[in-house]
């Protein structure tokens, strides 16, 4: 790769910062983070309340990672929009380099990053005090760890299996939900690899070396929660679905729906349709787009969340290798402009 690639990447990463850095906030929600985290540094444990075990938050990794701002008398809202910008731009790093894995293309693998950061929902949520672009960044390191077992059957590198297995669990330490996200990828991992006599030794090695580096996390995790909250799953799972069973799945479809319809998605209909097998015929863009389908429905189930598309943040960069794809087709440089440019205003109006 020669330096001109590298040049346009990092003038796209420092814009990227720049305008996550001009579009900042802190959501409410963050600041339940912040009260465990200061609890946490003074010696009261993870807590919202003194002597109150409570599982109240769903990212536990990023809460602990908090507990440093408040040990060290930093702003912890600024600490956290920072950590959320440089997460940012590792998973915009991550989706240009599994890009140009998968499409062979320099221009190509920067387009994608240049949708991506284009997507106000994504640059949005570099900040806000949640977990949402960490969650984001460890999946594609997890993607980006295995990409080969999903381009061309070939086994994993011992070492890299270890390291998916490795930012899986990291990943489920930071929101549990990312095991969705996971399922849906391990799965395209193995049917990928299903292809000869020899497979299953493959795809229980695949499956084993990976799994250790994420239980030895996750295992004492789940025990620790246990013992302490009394519960694995936090208490918002269950006030969540206190609520009846419609309710939430018909929010979670519109939910889903209104995100596609506010991005103009539909405007993108027609090259879908014309386009959609050479897209998919790439080799690995199917088994790499298996998450989307599988956490779509998750949304829909769960029914979504109440901040702005928040949840379609970890899919993002997958659908920006479709969404750039449709763009690069065209023959009307006028028609071009006017897409791109209304495209462009669509996602200005989530900011």
């Amino acid at each position: 790769m020669g330096s001109r690639p590298l040049r346009a990447e990092a003038v796209l990463l420092a814009v990227a910062a720049v305008l996550a850095w001009v579009f900042r906030f802190v959501q409410d929600d963050a600041f339940i983070t912040y009260r465990y985290a200061r609890n946490l540094a003074r010696g009261e444990g993870l807590v919202l309340n003194p002597g109150e075990t409570v599982e109240g938050y769903t990212n536990f990794a990023w809460t602990v990672l908090h507990a440093i701002p408040e040990r060290l008398g930093w702003s912890t809202p600024v600490f956290s929009q920072l950590l959320g910008i440089v997460m940012m731009l590792i998973a915009v790093h991550l989706t240009i380099v599994i890009s140009r894995r998968v499409f062979h293309s320099e221009g190509f693998a920067l387009l994608v990053g240049i949708v991506t950061v284009a997507n106000m929902t994504f640059l949005g949520y570099a900040t806000g005090g949640l977990e949402t672009m960490m969650q984001a960044a460890l999946l594609l390191g997890v993607t980006r760890a295995l990409l080969d077992a999903l381009l061309d059957r070939s086994a994993v590198p011992t070492p890299r299996l270890l390291a998916a297995g490795f930012l899986a669990g990291l990943a489920i330490l930071t929101r549990l939900d990312s095991v969705v996200y996971l399922v849906g990828l391990y799965g395209a991992v193995l049917v990928r690899q299903w292809d000869s006599r020899g497979s299953l030794p493959r795809l229980v090695r695949t499956l084993g070396v990976s799994a250790v580096p994420a239980v030895v996390l996750v295992a004492p995790w789940f025990a620790w929660k246990l013992s302490y909250y009394g519960e694995v799953l936090p208490n918002t799972f269950f006030a969540k679905s206190a609520s009846g069973p419609l309710q939430p799945l018909l929010y979670g479809l519109f939910y889903v729906v209104a995100y596609f319809i506010s991005y103009g998605a539909f405007l993108l209909v027609g090259r879908f349709r014309r386009y959609r097998r050479s897209y998919f015929a790439v080799p690995g863009v199917a088994a790499l787009s298996a998450v989307v389908p599988l956490w779509l429905a998750y949304v829909v189930y769960v029914g979504a969340d109440f901040m702005e598309y928040r949840f379609m943040v970890v899919i993002t960069p997958v659908m920006a290798m479709l969404a750039a794809w449709l763009l690069d087709r065209f023959v009307n440089l006028r028609t071009q402009v006017l897409l791109v440019a209304v495209l462009a205003v669509f996602s200005l109006a989530h900011q």
